[in-house]
């Protein structure tokens, strides 16, 4: 019996893994059909050429980046001002690869594409537990024009680019929320905790917009979920979805607080 046993769960993982695989190759196809525009031609959008302006100040000067930026009025601390690090990444890319400035950022942004639309799909798979769900819902994420406009119309690339950290920084704080709601071991707890932050952190530093917005996402999921988790469907579950989404916020502070600190004292 335990070999037919073991060869059952063998025959479903193999299928679940074919299925991964197809679903890979769907979600590229769809990726290159609806936005193979990105990878040709010029940047585009209204905000492209202050994009591409800050792509190539920072390479002029990069590593060592200045933090003041003069060419603007009196001068302001563009790197506490704007995200920065999707530029560093284009920079890098175009430092160790044969693609040019340009075509690394493009790159960039794509990809960006393709790493949310396979977050949306493993929410689907591996939180909801349904493989056609997710990539149904991965699917139409990038046939839908709203993902696109930001980039093809407004040219709101550092956006679009921190976009892709939304559906993964929701796989990971559900994949905590469930450890809080279950009582499991606290290794187990804080290294969950620690994916969670680790996201919202990022999404942050992306782009601060959506980062706030991944934080409010937290805390509305976060005790709608407690609740229908909870055994008795009953309001107790609410408290421990909020507590963790108020943890999942404060770690990430703290986790960046190199970049958290300095921003908000220059906000001032």
């Amino acid at each position: 019996m335990k070999i037919f046993k073991h060869l059952g769960f063998l025959g479903t993982s193999a299928v679940r893994i074919g299925y991964f695989v197809a679903a890979v190759a769907a979600i590229v196809a769809f990726a290159y059909l609806f936005g193979f525009h990105i990878l040709a031609g010029a940047l585009k959008g209204g905000d492209a050429g202050f994009a591409l302006h800050n792509l190539t100040w920072y390479a002029r000067w990069f590593p060592k980046i200045p933090v003041w930026y003069p060419l603007q009025g009196g001068g302001f601390a563009l790197t506490l001002s704007y995200p920065v690090i999707q530029n560093l990444i284009a920079i890098i890319i175009e430092r160790t690869t044969s693609f040019d400035l340009i075509q690394s950022f493009k790159i960039l942004v794509f990809a960006s594409y393709l790493f949310s639309a396979l977050g949306v799909y493993f929410l689907g798979a591996w939180r909801m537990r349904n493989q056609t769900v997710g990539l149904i819902a991965a699917l139409i994420f990038l046939a839908l024009p709203g993902p696109w406009f930001w980039t093809t119309k407004l040219g709101y690339y550092a956006f679009a680019i921190a976009i892709g950290l939304f559906p993964w920084g929701l796989v990971f704080f559900d994949w905590f929320l469930e450890s809080v709601v279950k009582h499991e071991t606290k290794a187990k707890v804080a290294a969950k905790l620690f994916l969670a932050s680790l996201f919202l952190g990022l999404a942050y530093i992306f782009h601060a917009f959506v980062g706030a917005s991944l934080t409010l996402g937290f805390f509305l999921y976060g005790p709608i979920v407690g609740f229908l988790r909870h055994k008795k469907l009953s309001l107790r579950g609410i408290i421990p979805g909020f507590a963790a989404a108020l943890l999942v916020f404060i770690f990430a502070i703290l986790l960046y607080a190199f970049w958290f600190f300095p921003v908000f004292r220059y906000a001032k």
